[in-house]
């Protein structure tokens, strides 16, 4: 049974944190869309299978900037990190040997981080609230 939370509700974020801690799938609105999103590993199948993807391609990882900050393999520049908050998006190189990022997803999914200023509080604070993404 689907369950709809109107992201201006008090505690949007926290239910859409139980929910995505539980394995399933969320319809969230993103910059020109809305996307379907889960927490790896509990969700990935559900993702692959809902989404049509093959165990091949990978899918975009998003995570917050302290955890961006852990896991890429060469440090945020400065003058990048000056431009947030605003409508930036940073795609970084994961370091195979840093976070937990790494050995929560499967070999298809190891490659690149997005680090993206998110603007729709709900969707930035419930990125903190789940531990990882």
């Amino acid at each position: 049974m689907a369950t709809i939370v109107e992201k201006n509700t008090d505690g949007a974020a926290e239910v859409l944190s139980r929910h995505l801690k539980s394995g399933a799938l969320a319809i969230i609105p993103c910059d020109t869309i809305y996307g379907i999103v889960g927490v790896v590993p509990s969700s990935e199948s559900a993702l692959r299978t809902v989404k049509g993807r093959p165990e091949t391609k990978p899918f975009i990882q998003l995570v917050t900037l302290d955890m961006a900050k852990k896991i890429a393999v060469k440090p945020i520049p400065s003058e990048i990190l000056a431009l947030w908050p605003g409508p930036l998006t940073v795609i970084a190189k994961r370091s195979e040997r840093k976070g937990t990022v790494k050995r929560s997803l499967s070999r298809a999914s190891a490659g690149n981080v997005r680090c993206k200023n998110l603007s729709f509080p709900t969707r930035y604070k419930s990125l903190g609230c789940t531990g990882h993404i």
